[in-house]
């Protein structure tokens, strides 16, 4: 079955696709420009957080500054997890029935 792009789209042209991505993104750019400032994180002790990693043996090749980002980025790695989980075996699936090198 072959489907045009605008049936994958449901049928919405270009202009009105582009609308609502730039209205979103005034109304995200709005948010940011009246909350910038009252976030609960404090410059100071980001700084510090940075030298201690600075002087950290080992240092992590990841790291979150702030209670905020330590929430938003958990619940991605949750919704990203579910999706793994929910659908793994169709992720299976997909191997070659005649064996192969698996990769590492």
């Amino acid at each position: 079955m072959t489907r045009s792009p605008s049936s994958r789209r449901g049928g919405q042209s270009t202009a009105s696709r582009s609308a609502a991505p730039a209205s979103k993104a005034s109304a995200t750019r709005t948010r940011r420009q009246t909350l910038a400032g009252q976030g609960v994180g404090d410059p100071d002790r980001a700084g510090d957080a940075v030298l201690a990693l600075v002087d950290a043996e080992k240092p992590p090749v990841h790291i979150l500054l702030g209670s905020d980002a330590v929430r938003l980025v958990a619940a991605g790695r949750r919704r990203v997890q579910d999706d793994f989980d929910a659908w793994e075996e169709l992720s299976r699936s997909t191997d070659s029935t005649g064996g192969g090198v698996t990769v590492a």
